[in-house]
C-alpha cells in the first residue's frame, strides 16, 4: 500500500481521479441557484397540468393541439438551457423524463406510448442541442473577455512606456540640447562683446546665427513641454491644464476659461498623464477644426471620483450614436481620448451639434482597476 501510494503508479492514480472529479465537477447542476429550483417547479407545475388533462379525459378535446401538454416542456429546459448552459438543461430534461414516465407507461399504449417517447427523444435533442451551443457561445465570449482584458493590460504597458520616453527626451531636451544651444548663442554674443574686428558682412551673419539659435531654443523648449510639462510631474492636473489654456490663447487668441469644483487633490501619475493628454488632444482639435472663440474647462473632485468638461463654442457635429462611428468621420483624436478614458476605467461623453459647439466630458474612478 505505501508503494501504490508513494510511486509513480500511485502518483498517476491519484492524478487520474483529481482530473475526473473536476471533469466531473463540471456537469454537477447548479443546486446552489434558486433560479434553477423554479424552473423544477415550473417542470413539475408542468407535469401536474398533464396528468390532470391526462386523467380527466380532457385530451380529446384539445383535438390538433393534442401535443400541447408535452409541448409545454420545452419552456422549462430551453429556459435552464439559455441561464445555466448544458448542465442545467440535461438536468431539467431529466427530471421531466422522471416525471412523465409513471404518464406514458400507464396511461399510453401502443403508437401513443411511441409518439410520446419519440416527444421526449426530440425534448431532450434540444436540450443537449442549446445547452451546448450556450455553453460554446458562453465560452467564446469568456475568452473575447480575457483577450479584451490581456489588450487593455498591453494598452496600458504601452501608454506607460510611452510617457515614460516623453519624459526621458524632453528631460534631455532641456538638460542637454537647450543647455548646448546656450551656450553657443552665448558664444556668438561674446564675440561682439569683446570688440573683435570682424569683417562687417561676417558680423551680420554672426548676429543672423545668433537669431537663429535663439529661435531654435524657443521652438525646442515648446517641443519639450508638449512632450511632458514639468508642471506636471512638479504640480499637478490642475496646474498643467491652466498652462494648456495659456498656451493655447497665445497661440491662437482664444479665450479659456477655468473653473475647479471641490478640493483639489494630486492623482495617480497614470490617471494625471490620461487627464492631461485628454485635455491636450481636445484643445489641439478645437485650434485646428473648430472655429471656437472660447474654450472652457471644468475639473470635478469628488469623493472617488474626479470629472474633466472641455466645451467650446465652435461649429460643432452630429455626434454618432456610437461612439467607436468616429473611425469613419476620421475623428481619430476622439477615439484616442476615448482609449485613454477607459484604460483608466473611465468613460467619456460628447455631446455636439451643429453650430453648437462641442462638450467633451470624461468621468474617471480615483483608483485604478486596469493599470
Amino acid at each position: 500500500m505505501v508503494g501504490l501510494r508513494s510511486g509513480p503508479f500511485g502518483l498517476k492514480l491519484r492524478e487520474w481521479l483529481k482530473s475526473g472529479r473536476y471533469r466531473l465537477r463540471i456537469y454537477i447542476p447548479p443546486f446552489r441557484n434558486r433560479h434553477f429550483w423554479l424552473v423544477q417547479i415550473l417542470v413539475i407545475t408542468i407535469v401536474v397540468i398533464h396528468d390532470v388533462i391526462e386523467i380527466g379525459g380532457y385530451l380529446p378535446q384539445l383535438g390538433m393541439l393534442y401535443f400541447l401538454p408535452i409541448s409545454l416542456f420545452f419552456v422549462p429546459v430551453v429556459y435552464a438551457a439559455l441561464i445555466f448552459g448544458f448542465t442545467g438543461s440535461i438536468a431539467t430534461t431529466f427530471w421531466v423524463v422522471i416525471l412523465t414516465i409513471p404518464n406514458w407507461v400507464f396511461w399510453h399504449h401502443g403508437l401513443e406510448r411511441l409518439g410520446v417517447i419519440f416527444q421526449m427523444a426530440i425534448l431532450v435533442a434540444v436540450s443537449v442541442f442549446v445547452g451546448q451551443r450556450v455553453d460554446r457561445e458562453t465560452a467564446a465570449r469568456h475568452q473575447a473577455e480575457d483577450a479584451g482584458v490581456a489588450l487593455r493590460t498591453y494598452a496600458a504597458h504601452v501608454v506607460r512606456a510611452q510617457e515614460e520616453e516623453r519624459r526621458r527626451i524632453a528631460r534631455e531636451l532641456h538638460d542637454e540640447t537647450i543647455q548646448a544651444m546656450t551656450l553657443i548663442h552665448r558664444q556668438l554674443g561674446s564675440m561682439e562683446d569683446k570688440n573683435l574686428r570682424l569683417p562687417s558682412g561676417l558680423a551680420d551673419e554672426v548676429k543672423q546665427v545668433q537669431k537663429m539659435t535663439e529661435g531654435a531654443m524657443q521652438k525646442i523648449r515648446e517641443f519639450a513641454k508638449s512632450l511632458r510639462p514639468s508642471t506636471l510631474d512638479d504640480l499637478g492636473i490642475v496646474p498643467s491644464i491652466r498652462r494648456l489654456l495659456i498656451d493655447s490663447t497665445e497661440r491662437r487668441g482664444i479665450n479659456n476659461q477655468f473653473r475647479l469644483v471641490g478640493d483639489e487633490r494630486r492623482l495617480p501619475q497614470d490617471m494625471e498623464d490620461g487627464m492631461f493628454r485628454i485635455t491636450q488632444e481636445a484643445i489641439w482639435n478645437i485650434e485646428r477644426h473648430s472655429k471656437a472663440t472660447e474654450i472652457a474647462i471644468t475639473i470635478t473632485f469628488t469623493d472617488g471620483e474626479v470629472r474633466l468638461d472641455i466645451k467650446d463654442n465652435g461649429i460643432g457635429f452630429k455626434v454618432p450614436p456610437v461612439l467607436s462611428s468616429f473611425y469613419a468621420m476620421n475623428k481619430l483624436g476622439m477615439i484616442g481620448m476615448q482609449e485613454r478614458a477607459e484604460l483608466l476605467g473611465g468613460k467619456l461623453e460628447v455631446q455636439s451639434s451643429p453650430k453648437k459647439g462641442v462638450t467633451v466630458s470624461v468621468t474617471i474612478p480615483d483608483y485604478h482597476p486596469t493599470i
